[in-house]
């Protein structure tokens, strides 16, 4: 099951050798197919021949959008998110999903401007004098 899953992620890595030379051909002098095929993105089956592009395309996927953003709340807010946290989580995520990615603002001033934002809870009473 998880082998779908992991060992894409390594066989575009076959084009090197064990001391990361490029090469095209194996010791035997077979030719190398580094390509890898990624089926769990949602879509469709995607293949690349490349680490970058692999990248690229797990890192546009919706899951990884998604996965990012549940990520983030439990992060920034301390605990795990809840039911009540579904419009948060939303709003988190069609920011991080339409708006820069590579400025995360948007993304927290989602989070802040939730109203129904439940902070992590602070404990009262608990020092020791």
């Amino acid at each position: 099951g998880c082998h779908k899953v992991i060992d894409p992620l390594g066989f575009f890595e076959e084009s090197y050798d064990a001391l990361g030379r490029f090469r095209d051909k194996d010791e035997d002098g077979h030719p190398i197919d580094a390509s890898a095929t990624f089926g769990f993105l949602g879509g469709g089956e995607r293949t690349t021949t490349s680490s970058v592009e692999a990248l690229r395309l797990l890192t546009s996927s919706d899951q990884f959008k998604q996965c990012f953003v549940r990520q983030a709340f439990r992060f920034y807010m301390g605990r795990k998110e809840e039911p009540s946290d579904d419009a948060v989580l939303r709003a988190m995520f069609i920011e991080f999903a339409h708006g820069d990615r590579h400025d995360s603002r948007g993304l927290l001033r989602a989070l802040v401007n939730a109203s129904q934002v439940r902070l992590r809870p602070v404990e009262t009473g608990t020092a020791k004098e």
